[in-house]
């Protein structure tokens, strides 16, 4: 059988596994340190409401004795701690970076994401403060694509001023792409 080689232009270079840049090469840079109180308050929000539902449990079946409340208290206290433990874990390992035409943004410690866009890909930016992240002086931003949530991604732990920075970056990428 013969095979016949067709010449290979300058716009379909072959790569080789040398000539791809690694995921390690990347100097990714970590998010604020301020993330970590920001998102222990909102789960301990949510604490609240699981402690709240325990108690209300407990009352509405009317379980009597110092056990039944230990118990619960032993339990929420230990999911509790465990939440601590991977919020802490988590706000380490979420980092982000920016390359000429692209932006990564990395999440998760046990179960690590590491997101890519394209700067072209870019549809809208929004930067999302709320009460808590105000408080503590943070933004995320929110890079949205045209296909949906689902190449969607949020650079959290970025100060207010880092945002908008970073968005005024974004959209001027763009704008030189499309003139």
């Amino acid at each position: 059988m013969e095979t016949t080689s067709t010449p290979v232009s300058a716009q379909q270079r072959q790569l080789f596994w040398a000539d791809i840049s690694t995921i390690q090469d990347i100097d990714w840079i970590p998010a604020d340190a301020r993330l970590f109180p920001v998102r222990a308050w909102e789960w301990s929000i949510w604490f609240v409401f699981i402690l709240a539902g325990s108690i209300a449990t407990a009352l509405i079946a009317d379980w009597d004795g110092w056990i039944v409340w230990i118990a619960i208290s032993t339990v929420n206290l230990a999911l509790y701690g465990l939440v601590w433990f991977l919020i802490r874990k988590s706000c380490a390992a979420t980092a982000y970076a920016f390359r000429e035409q692209d932006v990564l943004a990395r999440k998760g410690w046990l179960f690590q994401q590491t997101h890519v866009v394209p700067l072209a890909k870019i549809q809208h930016l929004v930067i999302k403060t709320g009460p808590i992240e105000k408080r503590y002086g943070l933004a995320t931003l929110k890079l949205h694509t045209a296909a949906g949530s689902f190449t969607d991604i949020s650079v959290v732990g970025l100060t207010a001023d880092q945002a908008a920075q970073l968005k005024e970056w974004i959209t001027q990428q763009n704008q030189s792409h499309v003139g």
